[in-house]
C-alpha cells in the first residue's frame, strides 16, 4: 500500500483534509499529526513517521513556510530520508521561497484555486500520477482516522484550530543535527540546493556549531549558489506572469530581493506585480458576470484589464472552459507543450470529445495524448498521411506511408482491422454516424468502407480524373473532396460534394474553374456548412457557400508568408489560425477574416509551424512543430 506523510501549516488544514480524503478513498496509508509534540524528540516521533511513510506532502503558504517551525522541520529530515522523487510540493497559496528554497525546484501540484474552485480532478490527477496510483474521478468522502499516539482529533478541535504550529518548537538532539550536516555534504555534489537547505537549518538549529564556525561556512555556500538561485526564481517570475499569477511574481521578486538585495530586476518585478494586482478587482467582476452569463460584460471588463494591466496574462479561472473567440485572443495562452517525438510533428488531429490528440511525425510515429493532462497515452509505431478519429470516439483511422489504412480501438489501442490500396490513401474521414469511412486515394477516386471491418461498402462514387487532396464532412453530412485534375495544358482543383445519406453527388459549378492547385490535406468547410476554406500554393481562400462568392483571402505576393497550414474556428467562423512562413521564420497567427487583419501571433514553438488544428468545441487549438514538440493552446 502507498503511504504519505502530511506536512501542513494549521492554517491550511482545510485543503489538506481536501488531499487527504481524496487519497485515502484511492487507499493510501495517510498519516497527518493534529496534536503537534508536547515534548520529547522530533526524530523519535515525528521523523520516524516520515521515515516510515514513502511520500511525503508539504503544503505551501505563508504561514508555513515563513512560521510554522513545524513544516521546516519536517521538510528537513524528509530531505535527509528520502530521494526528492517522493517529496511533493502543493502550492496552495503564494509564498515567499527564503526558507525553503530547495522545494522551487521539485515538480509541484498546483491548489492556488482550491479556496474559490473545489473542482480540483486535474490536480488529484496529477498528483495519483507522481504517487504511482490509480486515478479516477470520484468525490471524496470523509475518512477521519486517529492520528499520533492515537488520539482521535475531534471537529471542533479542528475547527478552532486549537493546535498552533507555534505550540512548542520542534526539538533535535545533538546527534540529529550532526546527521544533517553530514546529509548536507553527502549532498553537496549531486544537489547542491539540497545541501545549502540543510546546511542553513544546522546554522538555525546550533549557530555554535563546528565551534561556530558554520555561519561563515554557509555564507561561501549560498554565495556559490547565487547564480542558479537567481536564475530560477527569474524562470519562475516569467511563468507565473504568463498566467497573471501577480501576488506569486510580487513574492517571488520579494525572495529574489532577499537572496540578493542589488539584484535590479527584482525591484521592477514587485513595481509591475502591484500594478497589475490593482486589476484584480476588474476580473472578480468579470467572474461575476461570467457566472451570471453576462458575456458582453465579460468581454468589456476584459478589455479594460487588457488596456491598463497590459501584462496581466489569462486570468484562466474565468476563462477555463470557454471557446477560442476573437474577442478573448489576447488571453490565448500554453495549456500544455507535448514532449517525446525525435522529429518534426507535421499533423495534429483532436477527437470529437476533445479527450485525446494525435501528433504524427517523421520520426514514423504516430502518438496519442490526454489533453487535460498533456502526458502520453499511446505510441503507435508507424508514420501517418493522414489520421482522423470517428464521431463516436471508438476508433481511430490512419492512412501510412506504405499505402495501407489502420483502423484502431481507443479502448486498447489495439489495431482492429488493416488494408492496403495499390497507391497511397491521401486523405480520410469518418461520416457523422461513424458507420463509414471514406478514403481518397491517388490517382485512385473515392471508395466507403464499413466500419468496423473496413469492407467496401459501395465503389461508384464517380470523380473527375485526378488525386484526391482533401476531405472534409460537415455536420449536414455533406462530403466535400478536393480533386487536382493534371492536365497537360492547364492544372486545376475543383470541389465535388456528395450527401453521406444518400451518397447522391452535388456539382458545385462556381468552383469548376480554380486554377490554382489546393495543397493536400487543406480543405476545410465551416461545421455549419456555410464556408469553405482552401489553402493553395500561393493563397488562403474563404467561400461563401453556396454562391462561392470570396469571403477573404490571404494572398502570398513576393516575400510574403507561405501558408503552411490552417484552421477555421468551430465556433467563431471568421477566426482563423494560420501557420504561414517567410525568410524571417516561422508565424503562426490569428486572424479575423471579417476584419481582415491579424489580430494576434502566438510564439511558443522554437522551430517551423507544420500544422495546427481546433477542438472540436472551439476551446483548444494545436499545433505541431519542426522543433518535435507539438502545444495545446486555450484561454
Amino acid at each position: 500500500m502507498t503511504s504519505v506523510f502530511i506536512s501542513y501549516s494549521s492554517n491550511d488544514i482545510q485543503v489538506a483534509d481536501f488531499v487527504v480524503d481524496h487519497l485515502r478513498n484511492r487507499g493510501v496509508d495517510v498519516f497527518i499529526d493534529r496534536e503537534r509534540l508536547n515534548s520529547g524528540n522530533f526524530v523519535e516521533q515525528l521523523g520516524a513517521k516520515i521515515e516510515e511513510q514513502k511520500y511525503f506532502l508539504v503544503f505551501i503558504s505563508p504561514s508555513a513556510v515563513s512560521q510554522s517551525k513545524w513544516v521546516q522541520a519536517e521538510v528537513t529530515w524528509a530531505f535527509i530520508e528520502k530521494d526528492p522523487e517522493y517529496i511533493i510540493p502543493i502550492w496552495y497559496k503564494p509564498a515567499k521561497l527564503t526558507k525553503v528554497f530547495v522545494l522551487a525546484g521539485l515538480e509541484r501540484v498546483d491548489f492556488t484555486r482550491w479556496d474559490t474552485d473545489r473542482d480540483m480532478d486535474d490536480a488529484i490527477g496529477k498528483l495519483c500520477r507522481l504517487m504511482s496510483i490509480e486515478y479516477d474521478a470520484q468525490i471524496a468522502e470523509p475518512v477521519r482516522e486517529p492520528m499520533l499516539n492515537d488520539t482521535p482529533v475531534s471537529e471542533s478541535v479542528i475547527e478552532d484550530k486549537s493546535f498552533p504550529d507555534d505550540k512548542g518548537v520542534p526539538q533535535f538532539a545533538k546527534r540529529d543535527v550532526a546527521k544533517i550536516f553530514q546529509s548536507a555534504v553527502s549532498a553537496q555534489s549531486e544537489d547542491p540546493e539540497k545541501a545549502l537547505y540543510l546546511y542553513q537549518r544546522v546554522l538555525e538549529l546550533d549557530p555554535y556549531f563546528m565551534n561556530g564556525g558554520i555561519e561563515s561556512f554557509v555564507k561561501r555556500q549560498e554565495e556559490k549558489m547565487l547564480p542558479m538561485r537567481l536564475y530560477q526564481l527569474e524562470t519562475r517570475i516569467k511563468d507565473a506572469r504568463s498566467y497573471g499569477l501577480w501576488e506569486e511574481v510580487q513574492l517571488l521578486a520579494e525572495t529574489m530581493l532577499d537572496i540578493d538585495p542589488n539584484e535590479p530586476d527584482a525591484s521592477e518585478y514587485i513595481v509591475l506585480a502591484k500594478q497589475n494586482i490593482e486589476c484584480e478587482p476588474i476580473y472578480q467582476q468579470a467572474k461575476i458576470a461570467f457566472d451570471g452569463g453576462n458575456q458582453s460584460v465579460v468581454n468589456l471588463l476584459m478589455a479594460d484589464i487588457a488596456s491598463n494591466c497590459p501584462n496581466y496574462g489569462d486570468p484562466s479561472s474565468i476563462l477555463k472552459g470557454q471557446a477560442i473567440c476573437r474577442d478573448l485572443t489576447p488571453y490565448v495562452t500554453i495549456k500544455s507543450v507535448l514532449r517525446g517525438h525525435t522529429g518534426p510533428v507535421k499533423s495534429v488531429c483532436f477527437s470529437p470529445t476533445g479527450r485525446y490528440i494525435a501528433t504524427a511525425s517523421k520520426d514514423d510515429t504516430v502518438r496519442i495524448w490526454s489533453v487535460i493532462s498533456g502526458e502520453a497515452v499511446e505510441t503507435l509505431r508507424h508514420g501517418a498521411n493522414a489520421m482522423a478519429f470517428s464521431k463516436d470516439e471508438e476508433y481511430l483511422v490512419i492512412a501510412d506511408s506504405h499505402t495501407r489504412v489502420i483502423l484502431y480501438r481507443l479502448k486498447d489501442w489495439r489495431p482492429v482491422h488493416t488494408f492496403s490500396g495499390n497507391t497511397n490513401c491521401t486523405d480520410l474521414e469518418f461520416t457523422n454516424d461513424s458507420k463509414s469511412l471514406v478514403t481518397g486515394w491517388e490517382t485512385g477516386g473515392l471508395k466507403v468502407h464499413n466500419v468496423p471491418s473496413l469492407g467496401e461498402a459501395r465503389t461508384d462514387l464517380r470523380t473527375e480524373q485526378g488525386n484526391i487532396e482533401s476531405l472534409s464532412i460537415t455536420e449536414e453530412g455533406m462530403l466535400y473532396a478536393n480533386i487536382y485534375v493534371p492536365f497537360v495544358t492547364v492544372m486545376r482543383s475543383i470541389v465535388q460534394v456528395w450527401a453521406t445519406d444518400t451518397w447522391e453527388r452535388v456539382r458545385l459549378d462556381a468552383f469548376e474553374d480554380v486554377t490554382r492547385r489546393v495543397t493536400r490535406r487543406n480543405l476545410e468547410v465551416s461545421t455549419d456548412g456555410q464556408m469553405l476554406a482552401y489553402r493553395g500554393q500561393d493563397h488562403l481562400s474563404i467561400r461563401l457557400l453556396p454562391s462561392g462568392e470570396e469571403f477573404w483571402c490571404y494572398a502570398v505576393l513576393g516575400a510574403s508568408p507561405i501558408v503552411t497550414d490552417f484552421a477555421l474556428s468551430p465556433t467563431d467562423y471568421a477566426l482563423i489560425a494560420v501557420a504561414a512562413k517567410n525568410n524571417d521564420g516561422q508565424h503562426l497567427s490569428l486572424f479575423s477574416a471579417s476584419a481582415d487583419e491579424r489580430i494576434r501571433e502566438l510564439n511558443g514553438h522554437d522551430g517551423a509551424v507544420n500544422a495546427v488544428a481546433f477542438s472540436t468545441d472551439g476551446v483548444h487549438l494545436a499545433s505541431g512543430s519542426d522543433d518535435c514538440t507539438a502545444i495545446i493552446w486555450q484561454l
